[in-house]
């Protein structure tokens, strides 16, 4: 298995949302061996409820090494752009880094939406960023249409704004297809801001 920080730019990961919400995780992470990819994603609100009926750590790191199959990203933080992010915001941010520590996972999502102004938005991202720069993980802001992180110019503005090394975007073909289709923008990105590319998920 590749570990997950040593993944290359042609490895590819099965995106949690690629399957249902709640796809059962032995197929999930079995489909991902057959396809020939890396790593998978996993949404913590979905590894939230298998823990709840039971799943250890052990138990998804065994599923993990069987399939040699590295647990790549970690999806999806949504609430940290609140003025007053809520108790259940900051348990499944923990969530979140409880993952990230138990796997080395390399790339953790954030999306919309945000209170207040573009720099209220940045300050609050930058934050997410230095919280995972703790955990040795990159952030990726992702933007969607029905967020109010429309295009690739919102998510690039907080970005830039941000300032943090290990904060990104995420450009996902699907919505940007459905949003903003503006390839001018994506294509005028530099590079190193570029944190991951899903296709379809």
């Amino acid at each position: 298995m590749i570990p997950p920080r040593s993944l290359r730019a042609d490895d590819l990961v099965l995106s949690h949302f690629s399957l249902g919400r709640n796809h059962p995780i032995e197929d999930r992470i079995s489909a991902a061996a057959a396809g020939g990819f890396a790593g998978v994603g996993l949404f913590a609100g979905q590894y939230l409820t298998l823990r709840s009926e039971g799943l250890t750590l052990d138990r998804l790191r065994g599923l993990l090494d069987d399939a040699d199959v590295c647990l790549a990203e970690i999806e999806v933080l949504a609430g940290w752009g609140s003025g007053t992010p809520s108790d259940a915001y900051w348990d499944f941010e923990q969530a979140v880094w409880q993952l990230v520590d138990a796997f080395e996972c390399r790339y953790v999502q954030a999306i919309g939406p945000y209170d207040g102004s573009i720099a209220d938005a940045a300050t609050r991202f930058g934050a997410v960023c230095d919280r995972a720069a703790d955990h040795g993980a990159v952030v990726g802001l992702e933007f969607l249409p029905f967020t109010d992180i429309v295009s690739v110019d919102d998510a690039r503005r907080i970005v830039e704004a941000a300032g943090r090394s290990n904060g990104g975007i995420c450009v996902d073909i699907w919505h940007h297809q459905r949003g903003s289709n503006d390839l001018e923008a994506i294509g005028a990105l530099p590079g190193e801001m570029i944190t991951g590319i899903q296709m379809s998920d």
